[in-house]
């Protein structure tokens, strides 16, 4: 879990620096193995700052003020932040940490993404860290800041919230919401976003230190909301520009509308819990799924096995929704069968379509 966090200027009023420090302060909880800031300026460049560590050693460090110092101008257009929890990747090498930055585009990401092997290798795009995150930097950079580079960030699999800018657009920003929350505050000049409305509470307030003590100002008026689920947004100066689907993370787990309501008793509550849950399990199976959980439920009765490749009508896929020719090496066949992507790496639960067995060893299609 990581924390991402910006300022886009609209108005008049330039960034300041504490709203910097305290979007990264204030999102810390949610990951202190790194930090890091990104600025772009009003001609479109773009600088980046991160080290490993918490964000308050990071904005007590000198590099940190020194950099703020300098890049943080009086026509600086937007900025993104970012605290750190490592899953991918160790923290003590930069390029593992956000902003992701490599010329282009930096992307600030809070998620996981479940396919990013899979997507550097069939969209042959360079990578530069070992963090998953780095898919969206490859796939940005490869597409530019434009409505089409959502089609490929759609391939993407798992739960994100994502911001980004690039060199190549400058003034634009890109917002991006699926699974991870993401809200935002505006003010007369300033859109701040960030991964709680706790860290956009304390970027869009101003600050002030007086007598040895900080404190915030209470009566700004701020106009709250949250990004729509399973949506991105392109602004430039002017404001929303593009508003698309960004789908990468769907959750196919019990969901109980009543499930808290008191004209029900504890025990029927149960009783719908468990209905649904089994709706639930029943939807992440494949409907080819050879495992005994499918056969003792039914779930995959009277369901067709995976039919013979046929070359002439399909090539290997490139992305999950579309399939591979797999060689079934069970003993005594030699069947090839188009297997779904997406179950590559359930291989065991897939039913060959000559022996009716789940796949063996196998042998992938050059």
């Amino acid at each position: 879990m990581c924390s991402i966090g910006g300022v886009r200027r609209f108005g008049e009023s330039p960034i300041r620096k504490d709203q910097l420090d305290f979007l990264l302060t204030v999102g810390e909880k949610r990951g202190n193995d790194a930090a890091g800031v990104a600025i772009q300026q009003k001609d479109g460049a773009v600088v980046v700052f991160k080290e490993a560590g918490p964000a308050w050693r990071v904005i007590a460090g000198e590099g940190y003020q020194e950099f703020v110092k300098k890049e943080l101008r009086e026509d600086s257009q937007i900025v993104l932040t970012h605290t750190r929890s490592a899953t991918q990747g160790s923290p003590q090498v930069m390029e593992n940490n956000h902003p992701l930055f490599n010329g282009l585009s930096a992307v600030v990401h809070n998620g996981g993404v479940d396919n990013e092997k899979f997507l550097f290798e069939r969209l042959k795009l360079p990578r530069v860290g070992e963090v998953d995150s780095d898919v969206y930097r490859a796939i940005l950079d490869a597409e530019g800041l434009k409505k089409e580079a959502l089609e490929q960030l759609n391939k993407c699999k798992g739960a994100a919230a994502l911001a980004a800018v690039d060199v190549r657009f400058p003034g634009r920003l890109l917002l991006a919401k699926s699974g991870h929350p993401l809200v935002y505050a505006m003010t007369e000049d300033h859109l701040v976003f960030g991964s709680t409305s706790e860290m956009v509470y304390a970027g869009a307030k101003r600050w002030t230190y007086k007598w040895g003590i900080w404190g915030r100002e209470g009566s700004t008026k701020l106009y709250i909301g949250a990004l729509p689920t399973n949506t991105a947004w392109i602004l430039d100066g002017e404001g929303l520009k593009v508003h698309e689907k960004f789908e990468t993370y769907q959750w196919v787990g019990p969901y109980v509308p009543d499930y808290a309501g008191k004209n029900k008793r504890w025990g029927e509550r149960q009783k719908d819990f468990g209905k649904t849950q089994e709706v639930s399990l029943e939807r992440q199976h494949h409907p080819y799924c050879a495992c005994k959980r499918c056969k003792k439920k039914g779930w995959n009765k009277d369901k067709p096995p995976i039919q013979p490749w046929k070359e002439q009508e399909k090539t290997i896929g490139t992305s999950l929704e579309e399939s591979a020719r797999i060689k079934c090496l069970n003993p005594g066949c030699d069947q090839w069968c188009e297997v779904p992507g997406e179950w590559m790496s359930k291989l065991w639960k897939v039913k060959c379509a000559k022996c009716k067995n789940p796949l063996g060893k196998q042998e992938k299609a050059q």
